[in-house]
């Protein structure tokens, strides 16, 4: 027999398998998730420059994740509605009018060498880790963003690529980033690149009234730059979370060091709680967020108090992706003699708002199964 046969069968049988093998191969599955999320409604203001009241969209989003093989790969796509112009922009598209936009837009690929490690790799506008670690138990967002977002020391996603690991049953989670820096709405203006390491610990997970709580640690490094001056922008993350079913509260305190395009030092504090008093129909939330812009400026300070009281009618609170909540809510905004609409401006007058808001998200999930 020649070696040219002995070859031939030798492929033969490591590519053949029995009937009965073929047939309990497992199937692997591959998913569609499509979700839409709106935040709206009314708000009126009182403040020393003037009274108004509008009509306002906060969020408007829709999004759709694909997974195939178990999960093992897959992409995001994320949109967002926005006005076309915002607080640093001369002009808009037509006046100013609402746009889509691509707020998130990314590939995956996912291992797991072991039971208790799993490894994931993202490419293309990738989000944010601090915001997406934070926003896990985050459940406030009609009343404001995360802290990071809601002072502009962060955006939601930037381009570039990263990398999340996770351990013992995803207790432990630290990523790794590297990005243009800029944010999802700029292009990159200088060849310097934002490098970022968030981590997360879940100190403990119990249950708690019914469903699943945890008390989670946060921390997180940013290092880069941003704008054509390639201005130095680092960024010291630290944050605590609990998240379950009916009660939830979180801290975040934040520092920058060249923050706003600018060579200032700040820092942010955000500080919530919420809880459900009756269940559908009663819950409650408070929210204090506190602005140094420069902390080399005398009383450059800007604070907002938000209380609200919320219900959901046709419930779902255990499900943040799949419910109606209705907001009553009330805000005040606090400025130091130097806490201006930008660092460096007047004083910005005290203001006093009232919101009556809709916070609706659905979602929806189809799934197929791929034979092997």
């Amino acid at each position: 027999m020649s070696a040219r046969s002995v070859t031939l069968i030798i492929a033969l049988l490591c590519a053949w398998r029995p009937a009965a093998a073929r047939a309990e191969a497992p199937a692997r599955a591959s998913d569609l998730t499509l979700d839409a999320e709106l935040i709206a409604g009314l708000a009126s203001t009182q403040s020393t420059s003037g009274d108004w009241s509008e009509f306002e969209a906060r969020r408007l989003e829709v999004g759709g994740r694909w997974s195939g093989a178990g999960e093992a790969w897959g992409a995001e796509l994320r949109l967002e509605g926005a006005r076309s112009s915002g607080p640093e922009s001369l002009n808009g598209i037509d006046g100013n009018s609402m746009v889509v936009r691509v707020k998130r837009g990314w590939a995956f690929g996912r291992l797991a060498p072991h039971a208790a490690l799993r490894f994931e790799a993202r490419a293309g506008l990738v989000p944010d880790l601090w915001v997406e670690a934070v926003e896990a138990d985050y459940d406030l967002r009609a009343l404001a963003p995360t802290t990071g977002e809601d002072v502009r020391f962060l955006s939601a996603a930037d381009a570039g690529a990263s990398v999340l690991a996770s351990a013992f049953s995803g207790r432990v989670r630290v990523g790794f980033s590297l990005t243009n820096g800029e944010g999802y709405r700029q292009t990159e203006l200088n060849s310097g690149k934002t490098t970022a390491i968030v981590g997360s610990i879940d100190a403990l997970r119990f249950s708690f009234a019914g469903s699943g709580a945890r008390l989670s640690a946060h921390f997180g490094w940013i290092e880069g730059s941003t704008g054509v001056a390639r201005m130095p922008s680092g960024r010291l993350l630290s944050g605590l979370t609990f998240g379950a079913h009916r009660l939830g509260a979180g801290a975040e305190y934040l520092r920058a060091d060249g923050a706003f395009g600018r060579a200032l030092h700040a820092d942010a504090l955000g500080l919530y709680a919420r809880g459900v008093v009756v269940p559908r129909w009663v819950g409650l939330a408070l929210r204090f967020d506190r602005l140094n812009q420069d902390l080399g400026a005398a009383d450059a300070v800007r604070e907002r108090w938000s209380a609200g009281y919320f219900a959901e009618p046709f419930g779902g609170a255990e499900r943040r992706a799949e419910r109606l909540r209705i907001w009553l809510a009330a805000q005040v905004e606090r400025a130091g003699d130097a806490g201006g609409p930008v660092p460096g401006a007047g004083r910005l007058g005290d203001l006093t708002r009232a919101l009556v808001l809709l916070d609706f998200s659905t979602q929806t999930r189809m799934q197929a199964e791929e034979k092997p």
